[in-house]
Order: structure tokens, then sequence, then C-alpha cells
């Protein structure tokens, strides 16, 4: 009984080790401010938000393949999933460049498209990214609570954006100031 014991705490030190290290006891803080420009080489999808990994692979493998070197992603979310069907979930999911970069893909024929996103004042946390559960954790984490600190604040609904620094090991969770 007591070699299971000793176990079963092992397993369950092994657990709350691997929660930690994931973030999952990270206290999510918030912060106002300005977010962007980013130039952006994107495609829209429209499904379930889980399902866009693939998309921002093609894209990212791409932009290499074209000599063109990114660390950063990006997604922008319309639509809350709570009130929208997930098979109508709008997004832009892509990678950020710079604009000799994004020239360099158009000019290779790169076939996604490019825009400017413009600077947008937002609500801003960032979380640990770690492995591929971060794009898990993170959003089960920072989501309920921006939501709570948007309502508190009186904002409107909208878009969100979440920004992948896989430089830095960050990503940063941003949603737009709007009035109501």
């Amino acid at each position: 009984m007591n070699k299971i014991l000793k176990i079963l705490i092992v397993i369950v030190l092994v657990v709350l080790g691997l929660l930690a290290y994931m973030g999952f006891f990270n206290t999510i803080t918030f912060t106002e401010g300005e977010s962007g420009p980013y130039t952006f080489v994107y495609e829209d999808f429209v499904g379930e938000y889980a399902e866009t990994g693939p998309l921002f692979d093609e894209i990212y493998e791409s932009l290499v393949d074209n000599g063109i070197e990114t660390e950063l992603g990006l997604g922008i979310y319309y639509d809350n999933p709570d009130e929208v069907d997930a098979s109508e979930l709008r997004s832009r999911v892509g990678s950020v460049v710079t604009e000799e970069q994004a020239q360099l893909a158009d000019e290779a024929g790169v076939p996604y498209k490019i825009m400017t996103v413009d600077p947008i004042n937002a609500v801003i946390t960032e979380f640990p990214y770690r492995n591929m559960l971060s794009y898990m954790v993170g959003p089960m984490k920072v989501y309920p609570k921006m939501t709570e600190y948007i309502a508190e604040k009186g904002y409107g609904a909208a878009p969100c954006y979440e920004l992948y620094d896989m430089e830095n090991n960050k990503i940063f969770y941003m949603c737009e100031i709007v009035s109501k």
C-alpha cells in the first residue's frame, strides 16, 4: 500500500509540474495599449478555430520555401464561438512579415493574400508558448478572463488577435477596444 501511495504522489506531482510549466497556474493580467501595424501574409478561414493549425503551417512553409523567414504568426478571430456556430466562425490566419518580405512573397507568387493590419487600441495579455498544448491551454485561461475584463470596462464586442511570437516563446492575446 505504501508503494502505491508513493507512486500516486509522484504522478500527481508530475501532472502538477506539467500544468505549472504550461502556464496553467499563471495569473492573467491585462494592459491596454496599441498593437500593430503588421504586414500580414494570410488566408481567410471559415470553421472551427481549432482547425486553423494546418493553414498556419501551410502559409509558413510556403514562405520558408521561398526564402522568407518569419517567427511571428497571427490569427484574427472575428466571431465569438459562444455566439456563432462553429462551422461559421470567421478568421484570418498567417504570418507577419516585413514589408520587404511581403514584396518578395508577392514577386515569388506565394499564393496567399497580403495586407497591412492597421494599429489597434487593444486589451492585451501574454501567455507562455511551451509546445502545441499552449494553443489549447492559453485560450482556456485567457478568454474567460478577457471576457470579464471587457465586460467590466463596458467595451463592445470586437475581433480578437493572437500573435504567436515563436522567437520569444510567447503568445499575445489582444482584443480590440471598441465602444458599445
